[in-house]
């Protein structure tokens, strides 16, 4: 406790007021930028809500939102369009797995179809934009949607609008920015993990596998990435990006096993043995499903979302049955930041999974929890490493301080000039006025035999001469054996 003693006589450098000012400048000038100018726009006046009112050829009248082809259906929605079009006007809107025919007074003037690939047909979610000009004011614009898959899937469209093409990319962009910065800040802590362990000169004196945390996060956070669309609005790619979509959240799972058996006080490399195992049988066969037997991977995304899953619950049952082996051998584990991180992402996998088999439009699917859990997750690691660099920190200073002592201790050749040099370096290190030691002189007494003053302080030795056990030693003894240390305040 005497070094713990000495660190906390560092006394801060005298910069709050300097700090709270600081602070003071910079968060208004941050929540003005960001709540208070254009990036808190919420309405883009160019754009106008166009999802309603809709024609089937029944003459029903319906919502995009609620407008959908199944396999070999062709639905067909009809509109008139406004009296007045304004220059660079366009209708916009968002389709998910459909392919797409627009026409103008029976005239086509927009296609898309998409083509196989990796995965199958799917595609996920794509912007389209349908320039117009004034001579289509009041015309007649026809949609019609029909299924990319050729066995089972949904295909639609969703949020239409007339306006500024820009703007509407903007508008659908800036819905999906926090989600996206969320996920961004998980791909550079992974990023960050990785340099680290490239870094670290050391990497046996590493608490965990940082490693494998550092591809987990980045692998994860692409996916999440990935799931907002920012990435597919910004570039109008989704092949690529739909091929990530569904493979790298399986790569993630063999890495997050391995990271989180770093963790374990009774380890056990089987662990990682079946994780890989399993993961290697999961890879298999999505092969085996998609290429072999010609299966969509939309139409077996729940046994993908169910291996992704297993993988959690593996590692909360491996966590688990450590804590019980702990628990049970009366170890102790300073684990307690990841182990809130651990149920935060866990907690956050398996709600993502409850909502995706939940009807459309109950609650948004995009990856919002695993998301939120990985942030946690983050935030509780961040804790954890600091917490074990602040204690490697402090064995290393408790250790250069130890010799320091010790050089004190040999560096002359009397005894008694020695422990005086002792005192003083303590003396000096604590910032005090005087150091003692107290012997035990056989009768049940203390006497001061050793005394360290500071430049003009009087010295108290002979007032501190047969002090009896009873009373303030006793006291002191008492204190050190209860919390290791005694504080005397008179």
């Amino acid at each position: 406790m005497l070094y713990n003693d000495i660190m906390n006589t560092k006394k801060t450098d005298g910069f709050i007021i300097p700090n709270i000012i600081y602070a003071l400048i910079v968060i208004p000038i941050f929540v003005y930028a960001l709540f208070f100018t254009d990036m808190s726009r919420k309405d883009f006046s160019s754009l106008k809500a166009w999802s309603d009112g809709w024609v089937t050829e029944q003459r029903e009248t319906v919502s995009t939102d609620k407008v959908s082809a199944e396999v070999g259906e062709t639905v067909i929605i009809k509109k008139t369009l406004p009296s007045v079009i304004n220059t660079n006007d366009a209708l916009c809107f968002m389709s998910h797995n459909a392919n797409l025919t627009v026409l103008i007074d029976g005239k086509m003037v927009y296609e898309f179809i998409n083509p196989e690939n990796l995965t199958g047909y799917g595609y996920g979610d794509l912007r389209h934009t349908i320039n117009l000009s004034d001579s289509d004011a009041g015309r007649e614009v026809c949609i019609r949607i029909e299924s990319v898959f050729k066995k089972k899937g949904t295909g639609y469209i969703e949020d239409i609008y007339i306006g500024l093409g820009d703007d509407h990319e903007h508008y659908m962009i800036k819905g999906r920015l926090l989600s996206s910065a969320l996920s961004i800040m998980i791909i550079f802590f992974g990023i960050f993990m990785m340099g680290v362990y490239f870094f670290i000169p050391n990497k046996k004196a590493l608490p965990y596998n940082i490693m494998s945390l550092g591809i987990s996060a980045v692998l994860m956070g692409t996916w999440c990435l990935i799931n907002t669309g920012l990435i597919q609005l910004a570039t109008g790619q989704v092949i690529g990006l739909r091929i990530l979509n569904y493979l790298v959240i399986q790569f993630a799972a063999y890495p997050v096993i391995c990271f989180a058996s770093s963790f374990l006080v009774k380890k056990n490399k089987m662990y990682q043995k079946v994780a890989f195992a399993v993961w290697l049988f999961v890879i298999f066969l999505i092969a085996l499903l998609r290429f072999g037997m010609g299966i969509d991977m939309h139409n077996f995304v729940l046994m993908l979302y169910c291996s992704y899953g297993l993988s959690f619950a593996f590692m909360a049952y491996i966590l688990l049955k450590d804590r019980r082996y702990c628990l049970t051998n009366n170890i102790e584990r300073n684990h307690r930041y990841f182990n809130f991180g651990a149920i935060f992402v866990i907690v956050g996998a398996f709600s993502d999974m409850i909502v995706y088999l939940l009807p459309r439009g109950i609650l948004p699917n995009n990856g919002g929890f695993i998301r939120l859990g990985l942030c946690g997750f983050i935030f509780a690691m961040m804790l954890q490493f600091l917490d074990w660099w602040s204690g490697e920190r402090e064995l290393m200073q408790r250790n250069d301080f130890i010799n320091s002592i010790l050089q004190y201790a040999v560096s002359s050749d009397d005894p008694e000039e020695n422990i005086y040099e002792m005192l003083g370096f303590l003396g000096k290190k604590l910032n005090v006025e005087r150091v003692f030691i107290f012997e035990e002189m056989g009768d049940g007494t203390f006497a001061n035999t050793y005394e360290w003053c500071a430049e003009n302080i009087t010295s108290k030795s002979s007032e501190f001469d047969h002090i009896p056990l009873e009373g303030h030693i006793g006291k002191v003894f008492d204190d050190i054996e209860r919390s290791g240390q005694a504080i005397i305040k008179d």
